[in-house]
């Protein structure tokens, strides 16, 4: 008797286990699913092992690549983008970690998912759900390089505003208003030296990436997900001074930190790429630079996602290129007349979004000091005109250590 009984209860254990084993399958289509594999593999984690699986679903497939993330473990990340069961099988150079088989089920989507944000009808967006999106957008460019607890204030006003779109730095911003000295770093430290001065200086190993620092971008980027907001990422900018040294970085590094950011983050359906802010002043990249990046960019990048790259006041780049899906404009003047921010819809053919005409705010710099209503007109002069203008708040009322949210985020 004890036998049978023992028998029906491994029967029920073993039911329960594939039910739950199903229930952990099931992804929602547009969401993340993630293939994890441990292994200690010899050498460096992030260099020397090329990890990719193949995702089958039902009349395609898609190539997609793994990426070390620390501590022997592995993983690979998919946005399904079609309903269904999918199968995948890995390929690696390490043994182990190849040919590895599993499937999952894409479901329909629930709640606040409209899926990835798609070019539609030449000048718009939509979500690939079909419902039209319209860029209101805002500008926190350093706000994931502060303390936990204004980063938490940041998305609480976030939360309570009605922006569906933040600009926001990959890399930490060395500027007149932000002097902050991050928690994390993309990179591992090699050692401190002391530079002429004596001043402490970090020496990195680019061959070596931060998962910590990765892991808490990604978390934001969640939070901003979960508030229905797209993260438009800015790979690059010139805001570094030589202080960390992330602007003048060989394109060997660049183009790694280009691969391992996209494996890791090409999956999450909100982000947007921007490749620089104000490009043109990266002095120690070239035009062809930004052209070689770009594709490298768009060919790590599965699923397509939107990309752009944006210049300083009225430098433009070469927009028509393939590689760019819409226009990153800064240049106050098209909304300051009736009509004009409409031209570069005929030159670009491809949405325009001015991503600056200077910001509301009471700072000294021409940039920073337009009043509410002023700040309101530019950007209804850019949506009359069947474009897009993206809003910016640098009002210092304390003092200098003042949190401009332009900047640091915190409260509006």
């Amino acid at each position: 008797m004890k036998q049978i009984l023992y028998f029906i209860l491994s029967i029920i254990f073993i039911i329960l286990l594939l039910d739950t084993s199903s229930a952990q399958q099931k992804v929602e289509r547009w969401g993340r699913f993630e293939v994890l594999l441990k292994h200690t593999a010899p050498g460096n984690g992030f260099s020397d092992v090329n990890l990719s699986a193949t995702f089958t679903g039902k009349d395609t497939s898609v190539v997609v690549s793994g990426f070390y993330d620390g501590g022997n473990v592995f993983k690979i990340r998919f946005m399904p983008q079609q309903i269904g069961t999918w199968n995948y099988t890995t390929s690696c150079n390490i043994p182990e970690l190849d040919d590895k088989k599993g499937s999952f089920e894409c479901i329909k989507t629930t709640g606040n998912n409209h899926g990835i944000v798609r070019v539609s009808e030449t000048y718009n967006f939509k979500y690939a759900d079909g419902m039209r999106y319209y860029p209101f957008g805002t500008t926190i460019y350093a706000w994931t390089h502060m303390a936990q607890g204004l980063q938490e204030l940041t998305l609480k006003s976030l939360k309570n505003a009605s922006f569906n779109k933040v600009r926001m730095c990959v890399l930490p911003k060395n500027y007149g208003l932000v002097l902050e000295e991050p928690e994390l770093y993309p990179f591992e430290i090699k050692e401190v030296v002391k530079d002429e001065k004596g001043k402490e200086k970090k020496v990195w190993d680019f061959t070596r990436f931060n998962p910590a620092f990765f892991r808490h971008l990604e978390k934001r980027i969640d939070d901003l997900s979960q508030l229905g907001i797209e993260s438009d990422l800015i790979i690059f900018h010139p805001y570094d001074n030589g202080r960390w040294g992330f602007d003048g970085m060989t394109n060997e590094v660049n183009i790694r930190y280009i691969k391992y950011l996209t494996a890791r983050m090409a999956s999450f359906r909100n982000i947007w790429w921007s490749m620089a802010n104000e490009w043109d002043l990266v002095k120690q990249k070239t035009h062809d630079d930004w052209d070689l990046l770009t594709k490298t960019v768009v060919a790590s990048d599965p699923y397509r996602h939107l990309c752009s790259i944006h210049g300083s006041t009225a430098n433009y780049y070469e927009y028509w290129k393939p590689e760019f899906t819409h226009v990153s404009i800064q240049d106050e003047a098209p909304v300051l007349n009736p009509g004009a921010a409409a031209i570069l819809r005929n030159v670009y053919y491809k949405p325009i979004i001015y991503d600056e005409v200077g910001y509301e705010g009471n700072l000294t710099s021409r940039w920073g000091r337009y009043s509410p209503e002023e700040m309101t007109y530019a950007v209804w002069m850019g949506v009359i005109a069947g474009t897009y203008v993206t809003h910016g708040e640098s009002f210092m009322f304390k003092n200098e250590k003042d949190t401009i949210f332009w900047a640091k985020g915190g409260e509006f």
